[in-house]
């Protein structure tokens, strides 16, 4: 039933192409710099973006009736060369300290198989939705939606990490995340004391080759329909991914 309800309400895109990427930075734009404050508003341009963009793989999520932009997710996907500038994840460079002594440091895992899910944006109007308190059959309805959305913004990530063989994902994230993800079977472990920001967040940790073992059956499901969604992209974008799978040896 998820996989029907999520195909039915929404379009999910491998965003490859430079005009699906400039869709993703426009909504991160509006979630991060016009709504939330959380980056500096681009009055020129109105998009959000950063340098680790060119070595991410990226995630849109839209409305089916009318084509809205209503989800994106990046994977950042650091090099294993320790000369390169995009060796550390962005969380490795901000929270250093926050990653000492801990057995799931990135640095005792295998570069090449290690990932950064960040970016996570969802259009206002969902969230809102999803904290609402009315018990009407047609809210109901609607916030059941919105959390699926948040579900399949993650099966997401999953996807991205299979086709680009990333192994263990980190994540800088909200606790109440964490909570909603585990209820799909996708389990994240806390590897950090929480700190202050932008809210009350954590670094977490994620071995996805038991994630997607262990996911529930209708979760599952919805994975595979993403990884098929997926697929068609990477035959109508053969070049730009053959530039992905090189990123693995560099």
């Amino acid at each position: 039933m998820n996989r029907e309800s999520f195909s039915n309400d929404y379009n999910v895109i491998f965003a490859v192409s430079e005009e699906e990427k400039k869709r993703v930075y426009s909504l991160r734009h509006a979630v991060y710099c016009e709504e939330l404050g959380f980056e500096p508003v681009n009055i020129r341009e109105g998009i959000e973006k950063d340098d680790f963009d060119e070595r991410s793989l990226h995630c849109l999520i839209e409305r089916k009736d009318n084509q809205q932009a209503v989800g994106c997710v990046r994977l950042v996907l650091p090099s294993r060369d320790k000369n390169s500038v995009f060796y550390q994840m962005p969380l490795e460079k901000k929270f250093a300290a926050l990653l000492e002594d801990n057995e799931q440091h990135p640095n005792l895992l295998k570069r090449q198989e290690v990932c950064e899910i960040s970016r996570v944006a969802i259009l206002s109007d969902i969230r809102r939705i999803s904290s609402a308190r009315s018990h009407t059959s047609d809210v109901a309805e609607a916030i059941k939606t919105a959390s699926l959305l948040k579900a399949g913004l993650f099966l997401s990530v999953l996807a991205l990490g299979k086709i680009s063989r990333r192994r263990y994902g980190f994540a800088m994230m909200e606790p109440s995340l964490a909570r909603l993800l585990s209820y799909s079977g996708f389990k994240f472990s806390r590897v950090s004391q929480y700190l202050d920001f932008n809210g009350k967040r954590a670094i977490y940790y994620s071995d996805w080759q038991e994630a997607v073992g262990k996911l529930h059956p209708e979760m599952y499901e919805l994975y595979e329909y993403i990884v098929e969604c997926f697929s068609l992209s990477i035959v109508n974008h053969t070049r730009d991914i053959a530039e992905i799978a090189e990123w693995q040896n560099a």
